[in-house]
């Protein structure tokens, strides 16, 4: 059997699930900061009347259904950041698997 020899990123180096895993706390804190930003914006730009508040209310329900998509969406990918980071383990590169009846010989 041809041993293969894994050659796993120097210390310095961060593979990519690792990279978005840090930006994620980033991405999920712009998206709960923009849309009450834009909330509060639509609100104190507008004057009171009563159509102006069922507007307000569904402006409202926007930002929340933003907000909670944009956790369930950060959530979700640190999920599958972190299933690759436990299936490349310690070595932090995935595993070759040679096919034995594979049409190309071994190196």
């Amino acid at each position: 059997m041809a041993e293969t020899l894994l050659h796993s990123p120097r210390q310095g180096e961060q593979s990519f699930e690792r990279q978005v895993l840090r930006l994620l706390p980033a991405f999920n804190l712009v998206g709960a900061i923009a849309p009450l930003v834009v909330y509060c914006a639509f609100v104190l730009a507008i004057d009171a009347s009563e159509h102006v508040a069922d507007m307000l209310g569904i402006a409202l329900y926007m930002a929340v259904g933003f907000m909670v998509a944009t956790w369930f969406s950060t959530f979700a990918i640190a999920i599958v950041c972190f299933i690759v980071i436990m299936m490349k383990g310690p070595a932090r590169i995935a595993d070759p698997y040679p096919l034995q009846d594979s049409e190309r010989p071994l190196r």
